[in-house]
């Protein structure tokens, strides 16, 4: 017999024993082997005559006799296959269970012989608990009432409901909503790159957007780009502006004669527009170099 074991509420409970003479060897044949239980909650005894739990002088039955199983191919083993307990102890037919309880299991030897060596054997039998709150087997999927019952209980019903009634107050569910107030801006950045060339005596730069790690070349939403260049106290130098990205999704801009003096700092602001988004603009600044 298994010492402890936790069930779900309702459960039936398999109860065997393997019993043993005292030279280690198994015993069959035994119609005396007694099993009565316990109950934690209130110290009650099981009447097996009626599956209630009582005080002990009002039992009517508190033993039942363990079954031998198979005295050939399975000597010395026992179990109990009594009534509504065939299969072991079912605590569903309890008439007065409590919730959450702990049986406690004991098997004796009662009356002639007494030729068991390894008895009694105890066991507990714990019922209920967080075990109640455990799934269901993965093949039996939950209806959407199912989904929507068990989201009630733990207070996220809200967040799939329609118009929640939370603020903020409109249509649409509420992870929706959470969603619907992420600046569609977010991810995109900025990128420049910028060269000077002498023998032309024309400043180049190349400019384009990345979202997400990746290039944004969604070139019908892309407007113009205009780059302003500052120098390193923030005085306006030059303004470039390309119309539109080629098919890469790039900016070329170019000043000619700029007229930068060597070995002075530069930084350069580049504003792009794109359709779709709050504002319509995304911007970067490139940091501060030298020429």
């Amino acid at each position: 017999m298994t010492s402890a074991v936790r069930i779900q509420t309702g459960d039936i409970e398999p109860v065997e024993i393997f019993v043993l003479d005292v030279f280690g060897q198994p015993l069959a044949g035994l119609s005396n082997l007694r099993l009565h239980i316990r109950r934690r909650s209130d110290d009650f005894f099981f009447d097996w005559n009626d599956n209630t739990f009582k005080t002990p002088t009002a039992l009517v039955q508190q033993q039942v006799t363990l079954s031998e199983i198979d005295p050939t191919f399975d000597p010395g083993r026992y179990k109990l296959a009594a009534g509504t307990h065939s299969n072991g102890f079912d605590t569903s037919a309890i008439v007065n269970a409590n919730p959450d309880d702990v049986y406690f299991l004991t098997v004796n030897q009662v009356g002639a012989p007494q030729n068991a060596g390894n008895v009694p054997q105890i066991g507990e039998i714990k019922v209920g608990d967080y075990v109640d709150f455990l799934d269901q087997v993965v093949s039996d999927c939950a209806a959407p009432a199912d989904v929507t019952a068990a989201l009630e209980a733990i207070g996220l019903d809200h967040l799939v409901q329609t118009s929640p009634g939370a603020v903020p107050p409109t249509t649409g569910t509420y992870i929706a909503q959470l969603l619907d107030g992420i600046s569609p801006n977010a991810g995109f950045v900025v990128l420049q790159s910028f060269s000077y060339n002498r023998t032309a005596d024309r400043f180049d730069g190349v400019v384009w957007v990345e979202r997400a790690g990746l290039v944004f070349d969604t070139v019908a939403d892309m407007g113009a780009c205009t780059v302003r260049l500052f120098d390193r106290d923030g005085t306006l130098v030059h303004t470039m502006v390309d119309a539109s990205p080629d098919a890469q999704g790039v900016y070329k801009v170019e000043q000619a004669n700029p007229s930068l003096s060597s070995e002075n700092l530069y930084y350069a602001v580049a504003v792009i527009a794109i359709a779709g988004i709050p504002g319509g603009l995304v911007s970067g600044a490139k940091g501060m170099f030298t020429v």
